[in-house]
């Protein structure tokens, strides 16, 4: 590593956190839908081998929130690019169809009917939680980074240690706002929150990287020994279960993730290693897209890894991040190959286009939005 990015611009350590969230993410659905923590015989070794994998891996869509108000945060107002979430709907259809046309060629019944029709509509068809998600954050992000930008540094601090307060340790215990363990836009939108103040009040400024790595292992092991070890216990009328630390909203599980940011977000690359790294960044998502495609989540997932459950805790945790590492690769590569197509299709030059056609439609002749 160098002290000298590609780009002064741009961050290639959360660049890298990006692809490494979503390599979290494809372990977390290893162990879940793949079967091993099922599988896996409480109080063995193989049962706290998976859920310290699962936990270390769990703040996999925290960090993708955290980075999403990371990087769109500015102090200069610029507009929110509607043509990308354009692109990332496109990208579910594009996979949800070409996947669902491979299946009916080879294994034709094992896809329902209408199915190919149900893939061209993502979000009304809730195939993808995040993505709906997303949307929601979308048309909320002009208000959001207004309310950034109109927040001076000393009360952005403050309010981003009441937000997690508030919404994370508060709510870890009590469960009173309806946050659905972190699957909502709610959730999402806090993240962005917390990602924006997080740069524009330094948070964890003066953290070294091996300081922030200390901090993540200790989050982890703390949600993982209660996990395994602790009690239920009540809070007045609330039951606190011995997993309340294992969620999106979790303390544990939160804190773990904002630290792999601040760790991620010092580091320092050479030109070639970012240009690998942005290759990387560029397709992370499909991993997502395609991990969750509904016939790829039913018919080649779901209790694919059962098996490692019967392994020694060595093999059963590189068999799990090797599965998982498989994938990812499988996915860059795929995505590369969607990236050239759409680029000989002008799909992104015509988003855009419409983009640019829509802000004209609607901003007066004096240069006013409507």
């Amino acid at each position: 590593m160098t002290n000298q990015p590609l780009n002064p611009v741009r961050n290639y350590g959360v660049d890298l956190l990006r692809v490494l969230s979503m390599f979290y993410v494809l372990v977390l659905h290893v162990l879940g839908r793949g079967g091993v923590l099922a599988a896996a015989p409480p109080g063995t070794a193989a049962a706290h081998t998976a859920w310290f994998c699962e936990i270390w891996a769990y703040g996999a869509v925290d960090i993708f929130g955290l980075i999403s108000g990371y990087v769109a945060y500015r102090e200069k107002p610029r507009p929110v690019r509607l043509a990308g979430f354009a692109s990332l709907w496109l990208q579910a259809v594009f996979y949800g169809v070409a996947v669902t046309l491979l299946a009916l060629l080879f294994v034709p019944q094992t896809v329902g009917q209408n199915e190919l029709t149900t893939m061209l509509f993502p979000v009304s068809n809730g195939l993808y939680w995040y993505l709906t998600a997303y949307l929601g954050l979308t048309v909320c992000m002009p208000l959001l980074n207004a309310g950034l930008r109109a927040c001076p540094a000393a009360t952005a601090k403050k309010l981003f240690y009441a937000l997690f307060t508030v919404f994370s340790v508060y709510e870890c215990f009590f469960r009173r706002f309806h946050l659905q363990n972190g699957y909502s836009f709610v959730w999402l939108a806090l993240l962005y929150l917390l990602g924006g103040l997080a740069k524009k009040a330094n948070i964890g400024g003066a953290l070294r990287v091996w300081q922030a790595a200390l901090g993540i292992v200790s989050c982890v092991l703390v949600a993982f020994l209660w996990r395994q070890f602790g009690v239920e216990f009540s809070l007045g009328a609330t039951v606190v279960r011995r997993d309340f630390l294992v969620s999106y909203t979790s303390p544990a599980v939160l804190g773990a993730s904002l630290l792999h940011l601040i760790a991620f977000s010092k580091l320092r690359f050479s030109p070639a290693a970012c240009k690998l790294i942005r290759f990387g960044a560029s397709g992370a998502f499909a991993a997502y897209l395609l991990n969750c495609q509904r016939w790829i989540w039913t018919h080649w997932l779901t209790g694919r890894y059962a098996f490692l459950a019967a392994c020694s805790p060595p093999v059963l945790a590189a068999a799990t991040l090797c599965a998982a590492l498989a994938f990812l690769v499988f996915a860059l590569l795929a995505d590369a190959l969607r990236r050239g197509l759409f680029t000989l299709l002008w799909v992104e030059q015509g988003l855009n286009r419409l983009e640019a056609a829509l802000r004209r439609l609607f901003t007066d002749k004096g240069g006013n939005k409507a």
